[in-house]
């Protein structure tokens, strides 16, 4: 006998059975997998929140956190320099609901304020799941380390943090790179400056993959622009009108050569524009600098 089920009742039957196993604990989840909707994470919402440090300080830092229900998947940083300038040591993921953002003084006094910006996917009902890897190299002059995600999780995001004991060692790079054999890594580099400082460096890389079948691991791509050369290059970049998908994070290297010219900001200036600024310091050092988009889709 050739036995036909109704939509509703293979939907009830579906039900029925992931709820003996136990999958059906988000409700509105359970109604998309009935329904054989595929998700991407174009399909979230994505905010920026930023925090900015309440008073100028020798080595300004500040931490900003997410609202319930969102996962930070990138982020950046801003010194709020006037004078003689305070430089980037630090912009990185602290949890997975918060980043944090460091500065310094550096040669001379120079107090600033320091601004955090979180990139957040908002995801109540647990369809991504979102993790922090971490490296950390040996001591150096000008120390470097590279991280790549967990098996299996696109790159969203990523930071980096000098571990620094003395006068300051201060970033000069923190960049999404493809690897032809292995992927994406987050690469960081640091230098001392003036006066010598050895320190190690830590890299981070946040990774994401779908919690449920039919939601779609991102496919990741990087788009780059690169300043003029100046004592303090800036560039903006901007995701083309050709480009899907969307901005998780930016990245920077400043491409110093002589005295050194270090970071100072990289941030977005909107859902599609991210900016990265250096500066040289005490020394002349005009230096070009490349800036990153990550591009998910």
């Amino acid at each position: 006998m050739d036995i036909r089920l109704s939509d509703s009742l293979k939907r009830r039957c579906l039900y029925l059975f992931m709820l003996a196993a136990g999958l059906c604990a988000v409700s509105a989840h359970a109604d998309e997998v009935k329904s054989g909707v595929s998700k991407r994470i174009t399909d979230y919402t994505i905010t920026v929140f930023q925090e900015t440090s309440a008073t100028p300080e020798e080595s300004p830092t500040v931490t900003v956190s997410v609202p319930s229900g969102y996962k930070v998947i990138g982020g950046g940083a801003k010194v709020n320099w006037q004078g003689f300038g305070n430089l980037l040591t630090a912009s990185y993921p602290s949890s997975a609901t918060s980043w944090t953002a460091a500065g310094k003084s550096a040669v001379e006094s120079s107090p600033a304020t320091i601004t955090a910006y979180a990139v957040a996917i908002h995801d109540p009902n647990d369809d991504w799941e979102v993790t922090i890897t971490e490296s950390t190299s040996q001591q150096a002059a000008h120390p470097y380390a590279a991280v790549a995600p967990e098996a299996g999780y696109a790159l969203t995001g990523g930071g980096a943090k000098t571990n620094y004991s003395g006068a300051g060692n201060f970033l000069t790079a923190s960049y999404p790179h493809f690897e032809a054999t292995s992927g994406f890594y987050w690469y960081v580099n640091g230098k001392d400056h003036v006066h010598s400082d050895p320190a190690t460096i830590t890299a981070y890389a946040i990774g994401i993959k779908g919690a449920w079948p039919d939601v779609v691991t991102p496919a990741i791509s990087v788009y780059e622009s690169t300043s003029p050369v100046a004592q303090h290059p800036s560039v903006s970049v901007t995701l083309p009108i050709t480009y899907s998908g969307v901005v998780t994070t930016g990245g920077a290297i400043d491409n110093w050569t002589g005295w050194g010219n270090m970071l100072t900001a990289i941030y977005p200036t909107g859902d599609k524009t991210w900016v990265a600024s250096g500066k040289d310091q005490a020394q002349g050092s005009p230096a070009d600098i490349d800036g990153y988009l990550l591009i998910a889709r």
